[in-house]
């Protein structure tokens, strides 16, 4: 089998040898249909498709739900053991497991063209990210019920031909071994491929990260069982790891444990090669990690999703240092931090063009986090989309990339909660959210959308039915379409930035033209000079680095932040030797400190415009918690003298005061709720606790009220509870001058109370219209004329007290009807 060519780690020469050969219909050919052909960088291999450009496309994908249709969809089973796997598109086929098979389809058409056993019997894996490389499938499996002699018991990988799916060998269960012999390890961590090895991990106490060879080192036998290289286990004693994909950066592999609450998790970096562990650095406090890890080349930096100590999603960034650990100098790391209330993430980052996109709606059931777009370098967000919650990564396409048009791109997810593909719209600068959704499938979906080589959406989702939908137009890549990619990259005269799987990928799109279609880029030659550039090593690299330093401008802008990051990347590859060499290292330093002292005062200004717009601090409400958190975070992760450049900074701390103070106050109130009406019977010695209750509520807005569940569970209800009490009392009295006060009383807490019984329930409120019986009696004793006492009227009756001015019935009703007009508990939401 040949192995898969990785584009971070050969020459161009190399990687260009091993393009698919494409059609001039966008379609691969019958050639691209055999095994040595599967290998390209078009292909979606592994979760986030292609290393090096995860989550990255250049298909033609549908830019609109007129565009956007169901090509073919595979129902595959009725259980929820039937739900498919995530899929894999490699050349002209879609890899899927489902029912106990491993299942090959045609991408055009949906037809099964192979299929392989990998359960015995029906099993319930929760989740299965296959992976392609060396030509090969790997099958992650956590428990072997096929009775194939082999041994292995707990979590492994079943690996088969591509092209066959013939069985070649499986994995040994280092995996699946946990600290209870009687339990193996869940299999919920994407298998990663990288030259000739493959990584993943368990879910369980104490499991284990392993790596494998590829190679099928004895093709005669498919019940071979291949040892792992090396492992490293889990001190998280719950969970170990879990959606944990891994990154890879020169000789090293970095991955994150789950992290076991409130403990945080832990990032790993290992040589790949020996397994030996360069450095296990700890997340801050409480800080949990669901995703995949990502290395951007563009500026050497891991991104590193988790859940944050505040309960939002977040990103941290770290520099890489040249022997493969991480600089975890506070001055060096960069975080990004949603501040959503109830927040997380489960997504993985995907980064282009230094912008990020992460989905939000981490944990078993999902979560209130949005999707966001965030400058990739400064960790800032740039705008949110609310409503979308989601627990895969983003897929986007390049496809219709432009300078004339900012570069926009296309990005596709489908929320958890699925009914729904979102096809959002971005280009730079941008700032607000542009998208819309087109209504396919049911029920939820953990998913991120695969896109094929032909600009087919593959994805499935948990309704059991694998869908590919694609474009009503035309897909074809033509000559312009290349041309554009090749234009809109940086001028091989300068020191731009340029993406090597990007680069190959273009390559590989124009080989695929015709002769007519290829004389129709004119850009070739650009395309060519931007190989010897990126075919720079050792003498070579040094001598561009040089030239470059020398053509710094004496004063640096923005504009030259990409010159400045692409030297230092190629100063950063440079052996010690080479290093030497170099001529001006002060010049290229000062050049990234202006650059970073201009970021920042960028910041600063967009922080005090920021808080500038936030709600006066009497105004807050926890809606805007969020924002305000974001905001403190950057505040904070400014130096204490950057601290001092921003004007507004006390209007920040107020309203981190006020909302900490309203959060403290909801907390408290519902506790308060919980400890005295919970399961409480109601009695008539109950009003004094639903008074305090009340009180403890006393000041919160309305929205803030409505977010207190036991308002709705237990207040209310208690509430109703108790007018029913009070009502029956009331309407059991015969209202006398001796017991007028008492009434009063009743009637004015029967009113109280009822002005706080949610809308929903006043309907079970009984006889409230004795309460205005009772009013009624009242005014009529009130309008008796009282007689002076031992004195006579004018018929010589005896005189009565006066009970004072009359209050008329009709303005009683009012005030009783009006409900809760006065009421402190203004409050509209139905129960479930």
């Amino acid at each position: 089998m040949k192995k898969k060519l990785c584009a971070l780690a050969v020459t161009m020469a190399v990687l260009l040898a091993s393009l698919t050969v494409w059609g001039n219909s966008g379609q691969l050919t019958a050639a691209a249909k055999t095994t040595e052909n599967l290998d390209s960088t078009l292909n979606y291999g592994q979760f986030l498709g292609t290393e090096g450009l995860q989550g990255v496309y250049d298909a033609k994908t549908p830019r609109t739900a007129d565009e956007l249709e169901v090509k073919w969809k595979k129902q595959t089973g009725s259980g929820w053991n039937d739900v498919p796997g995530a899929p894999l598109v490699v050349g002209n086929y879609v890899y899927c497991y489902s029912s106990q098979y491993l299942h090959k389809y045609d991408l055009e058409t949906g037809e099964e063209l192979a299929s392989a056993q990998v359960f015995g019997e029906s099993t319930n894996q929760f989740m299965i990210n296959l992976c392609y490389g060396d030509g090969k499938i790997f099958v992650p499996v956590k428990t072997n019920n096929m009775n194939d002699g082999t041994g292995v018991t707990k979590a492994h990988l079943r690996v088969f031909d591509a092209e066959t799916l013939e069985q070649l060998y499986i994995t040994d269960d280092t995996i699946g071994i946990t600290n209870n012999p009687a339990i193996s390890a869940d299999m919920q961590t994407p298998v990663m491929y990288h030259d000739g090895y493959v990584v993943t991990g368990g879910y369980g106490a104490n499991a284990s990260y392993a790596c494998y060879s590829t190679s099928d080192d004895d093709p005669t036998r498919s019940d071979e069982v291949k040892k792992a290289l090396w492992s490293i286990q889990s001190e998280d004693r719950a969970q170990s790891f879990s959606w944990n994909g891994a990154a890879f950066a020169g000789d090293y592999v970095y991955f994150a444990d789950k992290g076991r609450s409130p403990g945080p998790a832990s990032i790993y970096a290992v040589n790949y090669k020996t397994g030996e562990l360069a450095q296990k650095l700890a997340l801050p406090e409480k800080y949990m990690c669901n995703s995949t890890l990502v290395y951007n080349d563009k500026n050497n930096r891991l991104y590193v999703p988790a859940n944050n100590s505040d309960g939002g999603a977040s990103i941290r960034s770290y520099e890489i240092n040249a022997d493969g650990t991480l600089n975890a100098d506070e001055q060096s790391v960069k975080e990004w931090k949603s501040g959503t209330k109830g927040g997380g993430t489960q997504s993985t980052p995907v980064i282009y063009n230094d912008r990020l996109y992460i989905g939000g709606g981490g944990g078993t059931m999902g979560s209130s986090e949005p999707f966001h777009v965030v400058d990739a370098n400064t960790m800032q967000t740039i705008y949110t989309i609310d409503g979308l919650t989601t627990k895969g990564s983003a897929a986007l396409s390049t496809a219709y990339a432009t300078e004339e048009n900012g570069n926009q791109v296309y990005i596709y997810m489908v929320p958890y909660k699925a009914d729904t593909v979102w096809i959002i719209s971005d280009r730079e600068g941008q700032t607000e959210p542009v998208y819309e959704t087109v209504q396919i499938g049911s029920n939820y979906c953990s998913q991120t959308i695969a896109i094929a080589p032909n600009g087919s959406l593959v994805w499935y989702q948990d309704d059991k039915n694998l869908y590919v939908c694609g474009n009503v137009n035309d897909t074809t890549i033509t000559g312009e379409d290349v041309n554009a990619q090749i234009a809109r990259q940086a001028d091989p005269a300068g020191f731009g930035y340029y993406n090597k799987v990007e680069i190959a990928r273009i390559h590989e799109r124009y080989d695929a033209l015709s002769d007519t279609e290829k004389a129709k880029v004119t850009e070739y030659d650009k395309l060519l000079e931007i190989d010897k550039v990126l075919a720079l090593d050792g003498k070579n690299a040094a001598e561009r680095l040089n030239s470059g330093i020398a053509a710094l401008p004496e004063t640096v802008t923005l504009a030259d932040k990409e010159m400045v990051q692409t030297l230092r990347g190629i100063y950063d590859k440079l052996s010690e030797d080479e290093k030497e060499t170099i001529v001006g290292l002060d010049k290229l330093e000062a050049a990234e400190a202006a650059i970073a002292a201009l970021e920042t005062a960028q910041e600063i200004e967009a922080l005090t415009a920021d808080i500038a717009a936030l709600p006066a601090a009497d105004k807050l409400t926890s809606a805007d918690a969020g924002q305000v958190k974001k905001l403190m975070a950057q505040y904070e992760a400014l130096k204490e003298e950057d601290q001092a450049k921003v004007a507004n900074s006390a209007v920040l701390l107020a309203a981190s005061k006020r909302i900490a103070a309203i959060e403290k106050q909801m907390a408290d109130a519902g506790q308060l709720i919980q400890d005295t009406l919970a399961g409480k019977e109601i009695t008539l010695d109950s009003m004094e606790s639903i008074k305090a209750v009340d009180d403890a509520l006393n000041g919160l807005a309305e929205s803030d009220l409505a977010l207190i569940t036991g308002i709705e569970q237990y207040l209310s209800p208690a509430k109703v509870d108790l007018v029913n009490l009070l009502i029956q009392r009331l309407s059991g009295m015969k209202i006398t001058k001796d017991n007028a006060a008492e009434a009063e009383a009743l009637i004015a807490d029967i009113t109280y109370l009822y002005g706080g019984v949610l809308e929903a329930d006043l309907k079970y409120v009984k006889d409230y219209d004795k309460v205005a019986e009772a009013q009624a009696q009242l005014e009529t004793l009130k309008q008796e004329p009282e007689k002076p006492e031992g004195g006579t009227d004018s018929d010589g009756k005896a005189e009565q007290p006066s009970t004072g001015e009359a209050f008329p019935v009709a303005v009683v009703w009012a005030f009783l009807t009006a409900g809760i007009a006065g009421s402190t508990l203004l409050l509209k939401r139905r129960r479930a």
